[in-house]
């Protein structure tokens, strides 16, 4: 882990070292330590600016998972699928067939976000968990099923709704400099295995999203 990416640590000991230097000043009577706890306590400082002014790759990868999840829960299909690489475009289908039969309520949640970059920086592999109502919309699913766009109309009433609590893993590749989507799959929050879902709802109309 490289120092801007968790400066508080690094700051707590120049901290403490620019103490234990002044201590010893008072003691041996050395001018000198006064400067270097002085040093000490600046470069603390400069620990704190940098984490205010730097993302660090791992907090740009955070973002754009929290970015893609508010997205999907808003409703917002262009905003979503922006976070995927223009190269998954079977994803980005997918993701706009599932928006278009399901919503999610206000209540989700995102937790328990892992995220490793590669060594060489180029990618990163993510897992994290989503919790909140999903509302499946049975005239949605028969517009889509006859190749028909959604209206508003058929949003209205309900539909089936039930909690659910999710665990995705997804890998995201860094592209023009910004970090995308390029590849997920839902795992079973116990066991963590496929779940499979994804696949079901790539080759129906989307009846098997609730199991």
């Amino acid at each position: 882990m490289w120092p801007h990416e968790n400066p508080w640590l690094l700051a707590v000991v120049l901290i403490t070292a620019g103490v234990g230097l002044l201590i010893l000043a008072s003691q041996q009577q050395q001018p000198r330590y006064r400067w270097l706890a002085g040093l000490a306590w600046i470069a603390a400082i400069g620990m704190f600016a940098l984490d205010l002014f730097i993302v660090s790759e791992r907090e740009q990868v955070q973002n754009a998972i929290y970015g893609i999840t508010s997205a999907f829960q808003k409703g917002n299909v262009e905003e979503t699928v922006d976070y995927i690489s223009p190269g998954a475009e079977p994803l980005r289908s997918l993701v706009r067939r599932g928006m278009a039969i399901v919503s999610v309520k206000d209540d989700m949640r995102v937790t328990d976000l892992r995220v490793t970059i590669s060594d060489s920086g180029s990618f990163a592999t993510t897992r994290f968990r989503v919790n909140g109502t999903v509302v499946l919309h049975p005239r949605r699913i028969a517009a889509v099923a006859v190749g028909r766009t959604p209206s508003a109309a058929d949003s209205e009433g309900e539909g089936f709704q039930q909690h659910e609590a999710t665990m995705w893993e997804a890998r995201w590749d860094r592209e023009d400099g910004v970090w995308k989507m390029s590849s997920i799959q839902e795992l079973d929050p116990i066991t963590g295995r496929d779940r499979n879902r994804l696949e079901r709802l790539g080759r129906s109309s989307g009846t098997g999203l609730f199991p």
